[in-house]
């Protein structure tokens, strides 16, 4: 669990600061909050619960 939150910290701090160097202060932040939240969702919840169902017992 504190690995998760850190990889979760050090992604968003990454994801931020890469917003801000390529979109600037004002659009890079929301970009990288956006972008960020959905591969969080696609490769943290979606796609684990679908191997999940898809292959139980593995």
């Amino acid at each position: 669990m504190i690995g998760s939150n850190l990889v979760n910290f050090l992604a968003a701090s990454v994801a931020t600061v890469i917003g801000i160097r390529l979109l600037g202060d004002t659009l890079g932040p929301l970009v990288a909050a956006v972008v960020l939240t959905l591969v969080f969702l696609v490769f943290a919840e979606v796609t684990p619960r679908n191997f999940a169902q898809y292959r139980p017992g593995h």
